[in-house]
């Protein structure tokens, strides 16, 4: 059952995830890799938001904007399937299988974001030509929290306080092999978006990697919670920031040398 406590948790974590994103050089925390984790350590079920939050990333993952044609809101329907998943309890194959659907109710509700933004940005134009930047920063900031983060949160907790019973009516009402289909879904998009990850990224020294994960979830039953935890591990003992830190010093010195030059 859904609640109010619920519905304010569900629309903070997705506004604050959007404006954070905003306002820290666009980081990209604005993405289910980030926000269903969280929303799922304060729902208090941190494993399924977890899994959601890496099968609706690598899902995503080639959502981007191109023109004037906007992507799949995918923080949208991640925060929201997760929600669903977690406190309607319908299980990670359907809320995969809404959260497409859900991401493109989500591109409707941005694009009239943007048409706001656009009347609201000739403020901000007004106050650049007049040579005004402590204008320009208080129109930032009222633009912030003024329009942006109530806005996002308003219709997030509207969408998941009416839409959670609808939802539940809805599941209860599909056939069998409609379930079976979500199932064979939620299998084989995990396993594109890893294949174009990848293909991105794949270089043999991450094999011996690819191949422990592979045996730490088929052979020894670890959950992705562990094989995650063991992941950050084997990061923060391989990247050797010594050597980083070394490089960045010696190309500092090497323009310290250039300039000598002059």
């Amino acid at each position: 059952m859904t609640t109010l406590m619920d519905g304010i948790i569900v629309a903070g974590v997705f506004a604050g995830s959007q404006i954070l994103d905003n306002l820290t050089g666009t980081p990209r925390v604005n993405q289910p890799i980030f926000a269903c984790p969280l929303l799922g350590l304060l729902l208090g079920d941190f494993q399924t938001g977890l899994y959601l939050g890496a099968v609706l990333q690598v899902m995503f993952m080639a959502a981007v904007g191109l023109g004037n044609a906007m992507p799949p809101d995918g923080l949208l329907g991640g925060v929201l399937a997760t929600a669903f998943a977690i406190r309607m309890g319908i299980g990670t194959d359907a809320a995969i299988a809404m959260a497409m659907p859900i991401a493109v109710i989500g591109t409707i509700l941005l694009n009239t974001k943007n048409s706001v933004m656009s009347i609201l940005q000739r403020i901000i134009d007004k106050f650049v030509e007049a040579n005004n930047p402590r204008g320009v920063d208080i129109a930032h900031w009222a633009v912030q929290f003024g329009w942006l983060v109530p806005f996002h949160f308003i219709y997030c907790f509207i969408i998941y306080m009416l839409g959670g019973e609808l939802v539940l009516k809805f599941i209860e009402s599909l056939p069998q092999f409609v379930f079976d289909g979500m199932t064979a879904f939620a299998g084989v998009v995990p396993a594109i978006g890893i294949a174009m990850l990848m293909k991105m990224v794949f270089r043999t020294s991450l094999v011996p990697y690819y191949f422990l994960g592979f045996f730490l979830s088929a052979y020894l039953k670890v959950p992705i919670l562990g094989v995650a935890i063991v992941s950050v591990i084997i990061v923060a003992t391989t990247i050797k920031f010594d050597g980083v830190k070394a490089a960045i010093e010696t190309g500092q010195n090497g323009e310290e040398d250039e300039d000598n030059d002059f």
